[in-house]
């Protein structure tokens, strides 16, 4: 079974079918932060400094978090998926990559890849911010 691209360890039956509906909008709400911080930089003013400031909520929950995703783990719980024992294997990213394009690397490299297109894509951000007022 697909469930939005990603197969489903668990069944409707074993998880309902309103708890993978609700997962399904987590993912959706993850796809989108994703996207924006992906390509936030690209966009006018406003979007800059949306941009900016959902990063650094983004680098302080992974503080908080010790780098493990709050919505990666909530739609695990509602889809009933157990917690991987190290990050590398939780990456969004990767499910993203592998899942969607069939782009296979070591998953261990899916947080490195996140974070560093992340801060590449808040510096671009504070970039323009910075040239657009000075």
């Amino acid at each position: 079974k697909m469930v939005i691209g990603v197969s489903a360890e668990n069944s409707i039956e074993e998880t309902g079918f309103l708890r993978n509906r609700i997962a399904d909008l987590v993912y959706l709400i993850h796809l989108l932060i994703v996207l924006w911080i992906a390509f936030g930089w690209l966009g006018p003013v406003w979007a800059l400094w949306v941009m900016v400031a959902l990063y650094l909520g983004i680098e302080i929950h992974w503080k908080i978090q010790d780098s493990w995703c709050i919505l990666r783990d909530l739609e695990r719980y509602l889809r009933k998926h157990p917690r991987p024992e190290m990050l590398g294997q939780q990456s969004f990213i990767t499910r993203i990559l592998v899942g969607w394009f069939g782009i296979n690397f070591n998953p261990a490299w899916g947080p490195g890849i996140t974070k560093g297109w992340g801060r590449l894509a808040f510096i671009i951000s504070v970039v323009r911010l910075y040239m657009h007022y000075f």
